[in-house]
C-alpha cells in the first residue's frame, strides 16, 4: 500500500498487486483446465487399468482418491520447479526493475499460501478426471469402450472457456502495451529533461 509524502508516491501500489494476482489466478486456472483436458483425453490409455483395479476390489472412492493424489503430486512438483525458477531469476528481475523484492521464507504465511495453492490446484485439476475416470464400468473398461456422450460436452465447454481466458489475457496485454506506448511517446508540450523544481513554503492565500 503506497502513500504520498510531499506529493511524491512512496512505496508500491496495491492496484498493481491485485492486477498481477488476478492474472496469476487466470494462468493457474488455464493450467488446471489444460491438465483436465489432457487427463480425460488419455482416459482410454488407463481404461484397462481402471477395469483391473475394480475387478481386484477397488472402490470408486479409492480410484478418485488416486487421481486426486496424482494431481496434487503434479502440483507439488510444479510448485517446487516454479519456486526454484523464481529464486534464480529474482536478482535479475530486481536489477531490471530497480526494486529490492525478496521472498520472506521465514514468514509462515508464505508457506500457508503455497500449501493452499497446491491443495486448491490439485483439487481443481483432479476433480473432473477423478469423477469421470472412476465412473467407468468394469466391462467397458476392459473392452476399451470408455466413450461417454456427456463428458464430451463438458470437455468442449472447458476448451471454450480456456480459449476465452486466453483471448482475454492477450487482448488485455495488447491494450496495456498500446496505452504505455502512448503515455511514453505522447508530446506533452514540454521537455522532461532539465526541469527546475522550486519548493514553496508558507500560506499560499496570504
Amino acid at each position: 500500500h503506497g502513500t504520498f509524502e510531499n506529493g511524491i508516491p512512496v512505496g508500491g501500489r496495491i492496484q498493481y498487486v491485485r492486477i498481477l494476482s488476478a492474472i496469476a489466478i487466470f494462468l493457474l486456472l488455464l493450467a488446471s483446465i489444460n491438465f483436465m483436458n489432457l487427463a480425460t483425453a488419455r482416459s482410454s490409455l488407463r481404461a484397462r487399468e481402471i477395469g483391473v483395479r475394480k475387478v481386484m476390489g477397488a472402490q470408486r472412492s479409492t480410484l478418485s482418491q488416486q487421481f486426486f493424489t496424482e494431481a496434487t503430486l503434479y502440483a507439488i512438483a510444479s510448485t517446487v520447479v516454479a519456486s526454484a525458477i523464481v529464486c534464480l531469476l529474482l536478482p535479475y528481475f530486481n536489477t531490471l526493475t530497480g526494486k529490492s523484492i525478496h521472498i520472506p521464507l521465514s514468514d509462515p504465511r508464505v508457506w500457508l499460501t503455497l500449501g493452499s495453492m497446491i491443495l486448491l490446484t490439485g483439487i481443481l485439476s483432479g476433480a473432473y478426471p477423478a469423477f469421470m475416470l472412476s465412473s467407468f464400468s468394469v466391462a467397458k473398461s476392459l473392452k476399451g469402450r470408455t466413450k461417454q456422450v456427456g463428458s464430451n460436452y463438458f470437455r468442449h465447454a472447458l476448451v471454450s472457456f480456456q480459449f476465452a481466458i486466453s483471448i482475454f489475457l492477450i487482448s488485455g496485454t495488447m491494450i496495456i502495451s498500446k496505452q504505455l506506448s502512448y503515455i511514453l511517446n505522447k508530446d506533452v508540450g514540454l521537455q522532461r529533461d532539465n526541469l527546475v523544481s522550486i519548493d514553496l513554503t508558507g500560506n499560499l492565500y496570504d
